[in-house]
C-alpha cells in the first residue's frame, strides 16, 4: 500500500520545491545565468517583471533625500544647546536681502524653534538636530528662540 502513494508525494514535493525556485523562468531569462540556475538578488538591480534598472533609477531620485545635503549655497547659523546655554556660530547672525540661510538647532531637550517676523517653526526633538532653510527676503532683525521654553538662540539681522 505505501508503494502505491510513493509517487505521487514524489511528484507533489518535486513541484513544490522546483515552483519556490523559480523553475517557471526560462534559461536565460531574467534571473538566469544561461545555464538554467538563478542569479543572486542583490535587490537593487530589479528584476521578476520589471525592466533591469528601473527600479535603481526611483533609488537615485529617493537616496539624495535621505542624505544630507553635500553643501549649503548660504549662510548657516549653527546653534547648541546645552543645560539652557546656548552657543551659537557664527556669534552674529546677519545676511543680505534675498541670500538663502540654513539654521541648524540641536539641543538636549525637546522643544520648537522658531523665527519670529518669517514665522517658521520646526519641531527639535532632543539629541537631534532640527533644520531650518530659508530665504532672506524680508528685511530687519528677527529673534530665533526656543518657542516652548522661551529660551533666545539669537537675532537675525536681514539688510
Amino acid at each position: 500500500m505505501r508503494l502505491r502513494h510513493a509517487p505521487i508525494l514524489v511528484v507533489v514535493a518535486a513541484a513544490l520545491l522546483l515552483g519556490a525556485c523559480g523553475a517557471d523562468e526560462p534559461a536565460g531569462g531574467a534571473g538566469a545565468n544561461g545555464d538554467g540556475s538563478k542569479q543572486a538578488d542583490s535587490g537593487g538591480d530589479g528584476g521578476g517583471d520589471k525592466p533591469a534598472g528601473k527600479k535603481s533609477k526611483s533609488k537615485q531620485k529617493t537616496e539624495p533625500k535621505d542624505q544630507p545635503e553635500p553643501s549649503f549655497d548660504g549662510t548657516v547659523v549653527s546653534v547648541k544647546v546645552s543645560n539652557g546655554d546656548v552657543t551659537v556660530d557664527p556669534t552674529e547672525a546677519a545676511v543680505g536681502v534675498g541670500e538663502k540661510l540654513r539654521i541648524e538647532v540641536t539641543s538636549d531637550a525637546a522643544d520648537e524653534v522658531h523665527v519670529h517676523g518669517y514665522d517658521v517653526t520646526e519641531d527639535l526633538k532632543a539629541g537631534k538636530r532640527a533644520t531650518i532653510d530659508l530665504t532672506a527676503d524680508i528685511p530687519g532683525v528677527f529673534e530665533v528662540e526656543l518657542e516652548q521654553s522661551h529660551t533666545p538662540l539669537f537675532e537675525l539681522t536681514v539688510q
